[in-house]
């Protein structure tokens, strides 16, 4: 099974265009789909999983080739909008501080320590961020299923990284209001329910998605017996 990138690890300094061939970056680069502002990516982890057409045997090659493309272009582009919303916060991150002077100016009698949370969620989105986007690396390299059978490994796999995607965004945005609407609950509740949702995703892939998927069944059969 392929390794996920911890990002509670040393980066290892791998850089997004070096992980697909060179000619899904020409492609992509002649489309416009690397170049231009992270806001444009959002949308793409609205939806995490690749969907293809019914498969069919009889297909020619330059069609299997066509649809192959499209798999590698689903995990490409996912990987590149988080690897683009990450600079984004690293960004945003030097900003914060002057954020944090400015939230403390505006409440009365708040300390620095008081206004810590904002720079902890801006950071919680960064490694977020960075461990989002290898997801799809680990995603695309995942063994796929035979033809009819069921995929429980990668379906557990893209529930744990859809869930970690929509509480990242949901963190990121909260970090972006214009401060006089900061609600300063709201972002300390979510950072850390997204670091919980953070260390299942990881926790699963290290343990094996394999014993996950092994430990739900046999709590079914356990339920089912206890009904019985």
């Amino acid at each position: 099974m392929p390794e996920v990138h911890d990002s509670h690890r040393k980066e290892p300094g791998l850089q997004s265009h070096e992980l697909f061939p060179v000619q899904i970056r020409v492609l992509l680069d002649v489309h416009g789909t690397v170049d231009g502002s992270w806001r444009q990516y959002r949308g793409y982890y609205k939806c995490n999983k690749f969907d293809p057409a019914t498969s069919n045997d009889d297909m020619d090659s330059a069609t299997k080739a066509k649809r192959e493309l499209d798999r590698y272009l689903h995990y490409y582009k996912r990987y590149q909008a988080h690897h683009l919303s990450q600079s984004y916060a690293q960004k945003q991150l030097k900003q914060t501080e002057k954020r944090m002077v400015e939230l403390q100016e505006s409440s009365a009698g708040s300390s620095w320590i008081d206004v810590q949370y904002l720079k902890n969620a801006n950071e919680m989105v960064i490694e977020c961020r960075r461990t989002l986007k290898f997801t799809y690396v680990f995603g695309y390299f995942l063994p796929l299923a035979g033809k009819g059978e069921p995929n429980e490994q990668k379906e557990l796999f893209e529930d744990l990284q859809e869930t970690l995607e929509r509480f990242t965004e949901f963190l990121s945005e909260l970090t972006e209001m214009p401060i006089e609407r900061m609600v300063k609950a709201d972002i300390i509740n979510n950072t850390r329910v997204t670091e919980r949702f953070l260390y299942n995703l990881l926790q699963g892939c290290e343990d094996g998605l394999d014993e996950i998927v092994s430990k739900d069944a046999g709590a079914a059969d356990v339920s089912v017996a206890q009904k019985a």
